[in-house]
C-alpha cells in the first residue's frame, strides 16, 4: 500500500520545484515531475525530496565537478559562494532569518554557476569578504562588492545616523570620535533612554572611551558576536578584528575558539 499523498506541487527543494505528480513507482512510492533552476525536468522520490537527498537534475554535482577539476572546491571564494546561497535559500540555514526570510536571494546567474561568479566579483582578496551595497538587495554582479569588516560594519543594517551636537553621524562613526563601543552608545539611547548628547559626552567612571580604556572591552552584544564569527570565517586576523570591535585580543580568540559565545550561531 502506497503512503498517503501529500501534495508538494510548489514546493521547491534546494534547486528543484516540483511541478506535478508522477505518479506511485517501486516500493509504492510517490515520485513527482520537477524543473530545476537550470531549467532540466527530472522525475524524483518524494521521500528524497522531503530529505534532501536529491538536489537537482545533476547538474549541482556536475558543477561540483567543475569545482574539483579547477581546485576551487576548497577555496574561500568557493566557500563564500556556497554560504551565500545557503543563507538565502536553506531555510535550515542559522543565518536564513536574515537573508531568505526577508526575501534577499541570489541572481540566478550566480546560483546556477560558481564559474558565473567567479568572472564577476574575481577571488576574494585576503581580509576581505562579500558585501551587498543595498542592504535590502539581492546578490548581483550590480549590488556586490568585496569589503572589509569595517566597510562591512557601516553598511549593515544596525548602524544608523546619531544626530548630536549639531551633527549627524553614524553610529559607527560616533565610536571611532569618541572612543566609546557602539554598544554602549546604542544602550545609552536605546535602552537607558539618554539623549544623544549625553550618550556621546558622558565618560564611563570619569574615562572617556578608547584603546586600552575598560569601556573599550564592554561586553558584546549577540549582534556584535555574529560579525566576529562571520569575518573569522571570511579570513580576518583575530588582531583586525579585536581593534575594530574594539576588544582585547583574548576575547576574539575566546570566540574563534569556543571558549565563550558557542550558543550565537552564524
Amino acid at each position: 500500500m502506497a503512503a498517503k499523498l501529500i501534495d508538494l506541487v510548489g514546493n521547491k527543494y534546494e534547486r528543484l520545484t516540483v511541478v506535478s505528480h508522477a505518479g506511485i513507482k517501486g516500493r509504492r512510492v510517490h515520485h513527482w515531475l520537477c524543473k530545476c533552476d537550470c531549467g532540466n525536468e527530472s522525475v524524483v522520490a518524494g521521500s528524497n525530496l522531503k530529505k534532501g537527498r536529491v538536489k537537482s537534475c545533476g547538474c549541482l554535482n556536475k558543477e561540483c565537478d567543475w569545482n574539483k577539476t579547477h581546485g576551487m572546491a576548497k577555496s574561500s571564494t568557493y566557500h563564500i559562494w556556497n554560504s551565500m546561497k545557503m543563507r538565502c535559500s536553506n531555510p535550515n540555514s542559522d543565518a536564513y532569518p536574515y537573508y531568505g526570510a526577508r526575501g534577499i536571494k541570489v541572481c540566478d546567474k550566480w546560483a546556477d554557476s560558481f564559474e558565473a561568479f567567479l568572472v564577476d566579483m574575481g577571488e576574494r582578496p585576503d581580509g576581505m569578504s562579500i558585501d551587498r551595497i543595498d542592504v535590502d538587495g539581492d546578490y548581483a554582479p550590480e549590488n556586490c562588492r568585496w569589503a572589509t569588516a569595517k566597510e562591512q560594519m557601516r553598511n549593515t543594517r544596525a548602524n544608523r545616523s546619531i544626530t548630536a551636537n549639531g551633527e549627524t553621524k553614524l553610529l559607527v562613526e560616533w565610536a571611532e570620535t569618541t572612543g566609546f563601543s557602539e554598544q554602549v552608545i546604542a544602550r545609552r539611547i536605546g535602552v537607558h533612554g539618554w539623549s544623544p548628547e549625553d550618550a556621546i559626552n558622558t565618560p564611563i567612571n570619569g574615562r572617556r572611551g578608547g584603546k586600552g580604556s575598560k569601556n573599550s572591552r564592554a561586553k558584546l552584544d549577540e549582534w556584535s558576536v555574529i560579525w566576529i564569527k562571520r569575518m573569522l570565517k571570511a579570513g580576518n586576523s583575530m588582531t583586525y578584528l579585536a581593534e575594530v570591535f574594539g576588544v582585547n585580543y583574548k576575547t576574539v580568540y575566546n570566540i574563534k575558539s569556543g571558549v565563550r559565545w558557542s550558543h550565537v550561531e552564524v
